[in-house]
């Protein structure tokens, strides 16, 4: 019989304390999105070695809080990047610190208007 998983992470003192325990130092989110939906792309986890860490490592309720601190946190506090022409961006959390760094950057289409005016007489 499968043993339940008993992890709970739903702030941030929680997320601290596990990536703690499993020498989680950074995390690096990507996202992208256009039209009137974005999401998050990837998600890497770091050591205190900066090396990566195998995602067999990060339990999977730790990467939901991750996801749920970008949806309704990071996300809800930078520019628009997920509607019209879109956009993208990077995300590090310095997990020691607490220290959260946002690249966001926003696709603009812009409209140059040019007016010109003939004689048709001159062609």
């Amino acid at each position: 019989m499968k043993e339940e998983n008993k992890l709970e992470i739903t702030n941030w003192t929680q997320f601290a304390l596990y990536a703690a325990s499993i020498r989680m130092t950074r995390v690096h989110i990507e996202y992208s999105g256009g039209g009137d939906s974005g999401q998050v792309d990837d998600v890497l986890c770091f050591d205190e070695n900066d090396k990566t860490m195998s995602m067999d490592l990060v339990d999977s309720v730790c990467i939901d809080y991750i996801n749920e601190l970008f949806d309704t946190h990071i996300s809800e506090n930078i520019e628009d990047w997920y509607n019209n022409e879109g956009g993208s961006g990077e995300v590090e959390i310095d997990v020691k610190t607490g220290r959260i760094t946002v690249e966001n950057h926003v696709n603009i289409v812009e409209t140059v208007q040019y007016e010109h005016e003939f004689n048709g007489l001159d062609f």
